[in-house]
Formats: structure tokens, sequence, C-alpha cells
């Protein structure tokens, strides 16, 4: 992925939306019998893939930081909530695990997407004389975040 033109690219975004998939799969189960918690764990986990969209459409690095850090906690009350439906026996344990390292797995790519959209930010202000655009930030860092992952599988 060279570069991201729409949020449909990041794949911080594409994990949270099958992150969403699995929650309404998980909670559309005969035995999730508790509809109010249903109906919060599935509103937890569109929040998290819209709040990367919408961040991502605002058009500014601060707003994209913010909607993270917002898509990240609602990462973290999915999770919360997973916990609660293993308990409650509204799921099994191998569902809970599936949720739970998807919950995981998302929740680390917001951080360090966030994490590199920073550093890509501060080190592009230094090295350029004039300033970079929050959608050339994002594309140096997906770039960056591709190599990372080539470098990692060998």
């Amino acid at each position: 992925m060279p570069g991201a033109k729409r949020f449909e690219d990041l794949r911080i975004w594409q994990r949270a939306r099958a992150l969403a998939n699995f929650v309404y799969q998980l909670t559309g189960q005969s035995s999730f019998r508790d509809s109010a918690l249903r109906n919060q764990m599935r509103r937890a986990a569109v929040s998290v893939m819209s709040n990367i969209a919408e961040g991502f459409g605002r058009g500014s690095n601060e707003e994209l930081d913010r909607f993270l850090f917002i898509a990240k906690g609602s990462a973290a009350e999915v999770l919360s909530q997973l916990y609660l439906s293993l308990d409650l026996k509204y799921i099994s344990q191998s569902d809970f695990q599936g949720a739970k390292g998807l919950c995981e797995e998302t929740a680390g790519m917001i951080l360090a997407f966030s994490r590199s959209m920073k550093a890509a930010g501060r080190s592009g202000f230094r090295r350029r004389r004039k300033p970079v655009s929050w959608r050339e930030r994002v594309e140096e860092v997906m770039k960056e975040i591709e190599v990372a992952k080539k470098e990692e599988n060998g």
C-alpha cells in the first residue's frame, strides 16, 4: 500500500472493520441473550472503525490523533465487554480468544499508527523548510509500516 488517499486504504480501519463484523457475529448468536450488552458491544465496535474514518476525514494531524485515541479506547471497551460476555457464558472460550486477539491487534495497530504519525510530523518539519500536509504524512507513515512489515516477514 503506497499511500492512503481514503480511510478505506488504512490497514487499521480494515482491521477495525473486521473487529466490528466479528462482534456482530458473536452477539447475533442465540446464546447471547442480553440485548443491552449486545447493543453496547456493537456500538463500541462500530465506534472503533468510525473514529478512524472520522479522524482521517478531518484533515489534520491533531484531529486524526484525537480520533485515534478515541478509537483505541473503544477497542478497550469492546474487550471489557467480551470478558463479561464470557463470564455470563454468552460466548465460548474460543470465540472470546479470537475476539480478544482481534481487539488487541487493532488497538496495537492504532497505537503504532498514531506514534508513527507523530514521529513523521516532527521529523518532517525539521528536514523540510515547508510544512508537510497531513495527507503526505499519512502516505509516509503507510510506506514506513509496509517496509517494516516486509522486513518483519523476511
